[in-house]
């Protein structure tokens, strides 16, 4: 349980088995910089069965959603509003953090970017993005837009979870369709405050989250020691 993990001074979630009265809750409402608490916020809720990761991405607080026009897989759509999940499994060689993990971002409008990334010196100067299709890849997405929010509910096939995609370090792939015991994760959103001239982010026109701060400013998601963790249950 996330018991386990309490010495890391990083945030844990006990995802339970789909069906269970509650499912697993990671809340986002901090600035990635860790500077303060975000002006919106997220609730991610998580549980899972035999074959899939079901989470589920409620954006709230969108006072603002421009359309960028993106509509194609794996168009930049990190340029603009979006849900951001980042996970890897728990290696034992993993030491502070992965060196690979899988990328999964969505849109608003229900566009996915996803990549397995390849990460040797675990900071943000060091990224290799390695995309994967949008389809047949064990991914699926919808997405639902309010006048305040927006929810992404997304599904991921533990076989592409367990084997971050064109990992070339040795030993970081479980060859193996089941779930896991535990997972390092993050989840993070950029959030629109302001009209966007081309629906772009620039300068201070939109909010940089975390569910696990990583600490460096200008904002910069791929810091994998800062991840989290997902302590499935068993």
């Amino acid at each position: 349980s996330c018991r386990d993990f309490v010495h890391t001074g990083l945030p844990c979630v006990d995802v339970p088995r789909c069906g269970h009265s509650q499912n697993g809750i990671a809340v986002i409402n901090q600035t990635s910089t860790g500077k303060g608490f975000s002006q919106s916020n997220s609730v991610v809720s998580l549980c899972f069965d035999n074959d899939f990761l079901y989470v589920n991405h409620t954006a709230h607080k969108q006072s603002v959603l421009d359309d960028p026009g993106y509509s194609k897989c794996c168009d930049p759509i990190f340029n603009s509003n979006v849900a951001e999940f980042f996970i890897s499994p728990l290696f034992p060689k993993d030491g502070a953090g992965p060196q690979c993990y899988s990328e999964l971002d969505l849109s608003p409008f229900d566009v996915l970017w996803n990549a397995g990334i390849y990460n040797p010196n675990r900071t943000s100067r060091s990224i290799q993005g390695f995309q994967f299709p949008c389809s047949g890849m064990g991914v699926t997405t919808e997405t639902h837009r309010g006048n305040s929010s927006w929810q992404a509910r997304e599904r991921f096939a533990f076989e592409l979870l367990n084997c971050p995609h064109k990992c070339p370090v040795p030993d970081h792939c479980v060859a193996s369709k089941e779930p896991q015991p535990v997972y390092r994760a993050n989840f993070y959103r950029i959030n629109q405050l302001t009209s966007l001239p081309g629906g772009l982010c620039s300068g201070d026109r939109c909010e940089y989250m975390a569910w696990s701060p990583t600490l460096i400013d200008p904002p910069a998601f791929h810091e994998p020691t800062k991840f989290g963790y997902l302590v499935l249950a068993k």
